[in-house]
């Protein structure tokens, strides 16, 4: 499937009786404090975004988890979940996993050979399935793209390159 650039959630609600997971987006408001140390050495007020509270534990989930959202708002199909693939070192696949997880949809993540086992544990404990593919990130994405080209109901989400996951940001 191919994802079209913005064009605004359709309104899921009104093809449901009742409010399903993806009927908020899989991220959450976080608190901006000021920081008094980085203020002093900045000579200006300067905010902090608490993003270590998101779901996945970073910013990412804003970005690729609107871009899940809203793929889910457009295309889902409430009795046949849409399956997600994307490629990731780490921050990226953690958010897709864990924004898919909380729409209610399926992910895999595939991860070059020398990501960190613990990253990949993170990825898997969201409840994505994990693919280790290739020495490198552009060779994982690869396989990304291709598992997801091979399926009628997937959609590939990119770690950052797409005009989606840069309006979530």
């Amino acid at each position: 499937m191919t994802i079209p650039s913005s064009t605004g959630p359709r309104n899921a609600s009104s093809t449901r009786c009742k409010p399903g997971p993806s009927d908020r987006p899989p991220w959450i408001e976080t608190p901006c404090i000021a920081s008094e140390s980085l203020s002093a050495a900045a000579g200006c007020q300067v905010f902090a975004k608490l993003d270590l509270l998101q779901p996945s534990g970073s910013f990412k989930i804003r970005g690729v988890g609107n871009m899940i959202w809203q793929t889910v708002q457009r295309f889902a199909d409430p009795s046949r979940p849409l399956h997600f693939y994307s490629s990731s070192r780490g921050n990226a696949g953690l958010a897709a996993a864990t924004a898919a997880k909380r729409l209610g949809q399926k992910a895999t993540v595939v991860v070059p050979e020398m990501t960190a086992v613990k990253m990949m544990a993170r990825i898997k404990a969201a409840g994505a399935e994990v693919i280790e593919h290739g020495v490198s990130l552009p060779e994982a994405d690869e396989c990304a793209r291709a598992l997801a080209a091979a399926r009628e109901d997937a959609a590939y989400v990119p770690p950052f390159d797409h005009e989606l996951i840069w309006e979530g940001k």
